[in-house]
């Protein structure tokens, strides 16, 4: 069966009987009714964890309280978050896909990149990240202060291998299977290539309203990008772990000062 630029034709019938409804890509509603969902989810999750994690660590440090103040800078409490929450928001995903009836892997593109795609993808990293320093130098802008007070809380506290975990793994994989997995499906097999690049560039950085202007327009370039690396290598895995080293070269520059 071809269907969709050819993106189910290897997928066999369905087993169930003749009146089985076919495997399909959900339309850009239904994609956004999920998408939000997965989001609300994953905010509420967040939510619970956080509250979870101050009343536990000042039942056990009462000398040293943390407040709802804390939690933007608190690199330990947000990274716990992030690995908490970040299961809820996949659950939430493959529970959607499971009404197309097309395998979760295949949906989102959770396909292992050609080498020579994941070398094209670390050079064009290379490329935006050399770019968006050197904008940084010209501008005069300085590392956010929400990058350094996680980083420096996570290593005051000694726990920056939790952070590692939250910040480059849950982070990029929550991130990733979202936007460039489940929303970018849906938007491309009804809108095309371009619109679902854009879109789901702008809205992942819109997530990050943390940030000042000039470093969200940064992350939407990473979007643009990693948008075109899904394209090129048809594979979700690749943006993650180009997404994953991003964030892991960014602790790292944290960690020597360079920034």
């Amino acid at each position: 069966m071809t269907n969709l630029n050819g993106i189910l034709e290897d997928i066999p019938p369905s087993p169930d009987g003749p009146d089985t409804p076919a495997p399909t890509i959900l339309g850009p509603w239904a994609t956004a009714f999920w998408g939000l969902g997965a989001l609300l989810l994953f905010g509420g999750a967040q939510l619970a964890g956080a509250f979870g994690y101050i009343y536990l660590f000042n039942q056990t440090h009462p000398a040293r309280r943390l407040t709802v103040g804390d939690v933007p800078t608190d690199g330990p409490l947000i990274a716990t978050v992030m690995l908490v929450s970040t299961p809820f928001l996949v659950g939430m995903i493959a529970l959607a896909v499971r009404r197309s009836r097309v395998p979760l892997k295949d949906y989102l593109a959770l396909h292992w990149p050609r080498l020579r795609d994941y070398l094209i993808g670390l050079a064009g990293l290379a490329v935006v990240l050399v770019l968006a320093s050197v904008m940084a130098s010209l501008t005069g802008e300085e590392t956010p202060g929400f990058m350094t007070g996680t980083f420096e809380s996570g290593r005051n506290a000694g726990m920056l291998p939790l952070l590692a975990l939250g910040f480059v793994v849950a982070a990029p994989v929550g991130e990733e299977i979202l936007f460039r997995g489940f929303l970018y499906r849906g938007i491309e097999a009804r809108f095309g290539v371009l619109p679902a690049i854009l879109t789901t560039a702008f809205l992942w950085a819109i997530l990050h309203i943390q940030y000042d202007v000039f470093f969200i327009a940064e992350i939407v370039a990473l979007g643009l990008f990693l948008g075109w690396m899904r394209r090129k290598s048809g594979s979700t895995l690749l943006t993650i772990a180009l997404h994953a080293t991003n964030n892991g070269l960014a602790m790292a520059a944290l960690a020597l000062g360079i920034q």
